[in-house]
């Protein structure tokens, strides 16, 4: 807006400034209705007085501008407006790294009752597994281990029949 001689341009760019604010007005809003600590109010607050003030400056600058007296415009702008502006987008960053930082906390909340419940599954599932196997494994090991004692006493008889028929035909 400084940089331009044409008024329409200038006007142009007053233009955009006027909505520039009303969506900013709209976001203050949104803010308020959604804080619920004093200390967070207080911060906004503060925003809202630095942007107040800046808003005073920076008409002050359009209103140089438009009726084309940029020399007095340009001091304002710097000294004035400038730092304003650096204020106010510190403190909206501010604002912005707070409510990221809580929005990823309350994420993280459902994220970690999903993963002890899906831990709880885990736990659950194999304790019915081994409940549920431990009987029939050790039914399938006792028809094994009678199985081999059958094995082994067939085994002994035929060696001790054979072995009474190798020793009686001696006698």
């Amino acid at each position: 807006m400084l940089l331009t001689s044409n008024i329409e341009k200038r006007k142009e760019f007053c233009n955009k400034i006027l909505k520039v604010r009303e969506a900013y007005r709209e976001c203050i809003e949104f803010l308020k209705a959604k804080i619920r600590s004093k200390g967070k109010e207080k911060e906004l607050n503060k925003t809202i007085y630095v942007s107040l003030n800046l808003e005073k400056n920076n008409n002050r600058v359009v209103q140089f501008i438009l009726v084309g007296e940029t020399e007095e415009a340009i001091p304002i702008h710097e000294q004035k407006v400038l730092p304003q502006i650096r204020a106010m987008q510190k403190e909206l960053d501010d604002f912005v790294n707070f409510y990221a930082k809580r929005a990823d906390e309350l994420a993280d909340k459902p994220l970690g009752y999903i993963k002890r419940t899906f831990a709880g599954l885990i736990v659950s599932e194999v304790i019915f597994l081994v409940v549920l196997k431990f009987p029939f494994i050790i039914n399938i090991t006792k028809q094994f281990s009678a199985n081999i004692e059958t094995q082994i006493e067939k085994t002994t008889q035929m060696a001790m029949q054979l072995k009474k028929e190798i020793l009686l035909p001696k006698l």
